[in-house]
């Protein structure tokens, strides 16, 4: 079988990545790991991590018995990227930073999200035999705990064409310019689905990432108005009030709840490396209401 290739993008990930990187580990032929990145989350911050991350990444590449680490720590001088494509540009460096050859598959992981082990078994299966070139995947996209979730999707999995490269944060073209999405498929639910937490995380946390998210561009305000709006005062009673903030706030559908998708109670089981994680009985729903956005 051709070759699983993991990229991560990883800045102050201390509390999630070893989760992230254990849940994949066996299932990948390779990892490249790259902090410091300028993803849209940091690009009005410093680029390296202060939490921690890179002394972790030192333990993951002692730790890697079949070496298949591939770490890359980014320059801060390199902040001359433009805002816009920080995050294609360090793909697309992760690319030629790999042998990847026909045929290899990328695999694009955050270190906020997990999988089970018994799914990417189904996965790998399922990859011998789709003919398309872009894979979305379903998710259970975690909200303040780790027991509520709303439906989101991303495409996550691309067949390497000789050529191709990205041109969006998930999204190739080939080499022709043709479009990926042309030739795309969704990975049914029982085969493979992600467990992604990107808002189990303390609020102070969340409300930093916010203020350094693109602060010139046109979507900032809608994205602190939900912040303080939605994210800081939310109740599951009045649910509904709140879904129809979202849907009127227009640039917070591209950053959080996907434009006002419900939440749900989760009454599954998460991936079994997440049995130990820190927030797993945290609840930052009953947290917030005991924080005043000034003193974040």
């Amino acid at each position: 079988m051709n070759r699983i290739i993991v990229f991560m993008q990883v800045w102050n990930e201390a509390n999630w990545l070893p989760y992230s990187y254990e849940s994949i580990y066996d299932f990948a032929d390779e990892i490249i790991l790259s902090e410091g990145c300028h993803t849209t989350w940091n690009v009005n911050s410093s680029t390296k991590s202060t939490d921690g991350t890179i002394g972790i990444i030192k333990d993951l590449h002692d730790k890697d018995k079949d070496n298949k680490l591939n770490s890359m720590l980014l320059d801060s001088s390199d902040t001359h990227m433009s805002k816009l494509i920080v995050e294609v540009i360090t793909k697309n460096t992760m690319l030629m930073n790999t042998k990847i050859e026909y045929g290899d598959w990328i695999f694009i992981v955050d270190a906020d999200e997990a999988y089970k082990s018994e799914d990417l078994a189904k996965l790998k299966e399922f990859l011998k035999t789709t003919d398309a070139d872009d894979l979305e995947m379903s998710e259970y996209q975690f909200v303040y705990n780790f027991n509520l979730y709303m439906n989101a999707s991303h495409h996550r999995l691309f067949r390497y064409i000789p050529g191709s490269r990205f041109a969006g944060v998930n999204h190739l073209i080939y080499a022709t310019g043709n479009d990926y999405r042309n030739n795309t498929a969704k990975i049914p639910e029982d085969i493979c689905k992600m467990y992604h937490y990107p808002y189990v995380k303390p609020p102070k946390e969340l409300w930093t990432k916010i203020n350094s998210f693109n602060r010139d561009s046109h979507l900032y305000p809608d994205r602190i108005k939900w912040f303080k709006d939605v994210y800081m005062k939310f109740n599951m009673k009045e649910q509904e009030k709140y879904y129809k903030i979202v849907k009127d706030i227009t640039g917070a559908k591209t950053f959080a709840w996907e434009g006002g998708s419900k939440l749900y109670e989760f009454t599954g089981t998460h991936p079994s490396v997440m049995n130990n994680h820190p927030y797993k009985n945290k609840d930052w729903l009953k947290e917030i209401k005991k924080i005043k956005i000034e003193d974040l």
